[in-house]
């Protein structure tokens, strides 16, 4: 009997001739089935053991692991698959799956690798840099306010923290320069915390009442610290006062030099020396109704309209009696009226380097808008003592007292020097200047005297009373002599 595939084989051929027929018997056939369904399991199982990288091409950059790229802390390991937490086999396609694996393998993967990326890629990092941790730093122990007698030290020992050398300054606040200025500087011991002992230069004596900053700066990233330091003494008692040396200028105290007072009084060094300037001791003046008029704003010594009186004798009346009709009769013999003569007093003041000083009248009147500065006060009085054309003033302000009699009248005057004066002359040191007085001035007193032979100038401007104005000039005396003997610091104001 002929095998099928033969008779098949013959059948074919003599129609088919270019055609070639294979046929299966029945075993082969359930071999084959057998080994078909064998690889589809086997390819289909292998598809979610295998890592999303297994289908990019080993040269393909993208194929990279994001999780790994700049993150050590998410280190990658290409062994590892890369599936979420979840059981493998809930994973896995059921053997009997109809859709062939080509069609299910990607959707597949790409679920795997997204579920991936939710469960384990980490944020990308904001732009926006964090800030730098900073640590602060404390100075502790620094006291705050001091008020000591010139006699005294100041020091202070400070705890810095962080220190590790760090550098600490110690600022002073030039009040008439208005800036901060480096005074010392100091270096912490190389620790965490350390202590230094800061002492504050004499300097602080020169001044009523001064400002003082000590301060750390920043370094790497610990803060910068600083504490601002007051420091007063009680020198005087008044709105301001200066020291003065006669000879350089410089400054060994002041309080409140530059600020806008007014000066009562005072004003009557800047006319007798204009007036001095302008007319001779015998120059013969004639007394007007403006003179007679500035006794009724103040103090004066009767002088009467028509009278002719010389112009030592109003130099006289002016600065021991402090005459207000005085001062105006000889302001007017020089110019006319004291509105033409305000303004020659203005330029005579800015000469001398007092350039914020103002006049209106020649005796001081406080109704009206002037001031001047404990500076410029200083200024003026130390030309009026140093000045050699001016000797015949400093002679008159070492009386006690003075007669004359008028030209015309022949009427008979007594003056006698003001009480203020008095006073400190009779201390023995003061040789002067000049005294005043009204109620939005209070009392104040240009004072110069003399110290090892050298001459020194002292003001005081809004004193209290007639004491407390006597007690600071003898006050600024006694610190002058102190400042000199201890070569104590000196100022300059500009």
């Amino acid at each position: 009997m002929q095998s099928c595939t033969q008779q098949n084989s013959e059948r074919l051929l003599s129609n088919l001739p270019t055609r070639q027929v294979v046929c299966y018997n029945e075993p082969m056939k359930k071999n084959l089935t057998i080994i078909l369904i064998l690889s589809l399991f086997l390819i289909t199982a292998a598809v979610p053991a295998a890592p999303w990288g297994a289908f990019a091409s080993e040269n393909d950059p993208q194929s990279e692991d994001p999780l790994t790229v700049g993150d050590p802390e998410n280190e990658y390991d290409p062994t590892q698959p890369i599936i979420p937490e979840q059981p493998a086999e809930t994973m896995l396609p059921e053997i009997g799956e109809t859709q062939p694996p080509e069609e299910s393998q990607p959707e597949h993967a790409v679920q795997l690798f997204d579920a991936a990326q939710k469960t384990e890629a980490p944020q990308p990092e904001t732009t926006t840099a964090a800030p730098k941790a900073t640590v602060k730093t404390t100075l502790d122990s620094v006291k705050t306010k001091y008020s000591k007698s010139y006699t005294k030290s100041i020091t202070d020992t400070i705890t810095v923290s962080p220190a590790y050398g760090r550098i600490v300054k110690l600022y002073f606040y030039d009040p008439y320069k208005g800036k901060w200025a480096v005074k010392k500087t100091y270096k912490t011991e190389n620790k965490k915390t350390a202590k230094i002992t800061i002492s504050y230069p004499k300097l602080w004596k020169s001044y009523s009442t001064s400002k003082w900053q000590v301060y750390c700066p920043t370094y790497k990233k610990y803060k910068k610290a600083y504490k601002t330091v007051k420091i007063s003494n009680t020198i005087v008692n008044a709105k301001a006062a200066i020291i003065m040396d006669g000879k350089t200028g410089e400054v060994l105290y002041a309080k409140n030099a530059r600020k806008h007072l007014k000066i009562a009084s005072m004003t009557k060094m800047v006319t007798m020396m204009l007036a001095d300037d302008r007319a001779k001791d015998k120059t013969k003046v004639t007394i007007t109704q403006e003179a007679v008029d500035a006794r009724k704003m103040s103090s004066g010594m009767g002088l009467v309209k028509g009278d002719v009186v010389y112009m030592k004798d109003l130099e006289h009346a002016t600065l021991m009696e402090s005459a207000n009709d005085a001062a105006a009769a000889a302001a007017c013999g020089v110019s006319g009226t004291q509105k033409k003569f305000a303004p020659l007093m203005e330029a005579k003041a800015k000469s001398l380097g007092a350039t914020e000083t103002t006049f209106q009248y020649a005796f001081g009147d406080w109704h009206c808008d002037t001031h001047s500065t404990a500076y410029d006060q200083a200024l003026i009085g130390r030309e009026f003592m140093t000045n050699p054309k001016y000797d015949n003033l400093r002679a008159i302000v070492k009386k006690e007292s003075y007669t004359f009699k008028t030209l015309k009248k022949k009427k008979k005057y007594i003056v006698k020097m003001g009480g203020m004066s008095t006073d400190l002359i009779k201390n023995g040191k003061s040789i002067g200047i000049k005294s005043g007085y009204n109620p939005p001035a209070g009392y104040c007193y240009a004072n110069a005297w003399k110290y090892n032979d050298r001459l020194y100038i002292s003001i005081v401007m809004g004193a209290s009373s007639h004491s407390k104005l006597v007690s600071s000039q003898k006050a600024l005396m006694k610190f002058g002599e102190y400042s000199v003997k201890h070569k104590g610091n000196r100022i300059k104001i500009k």
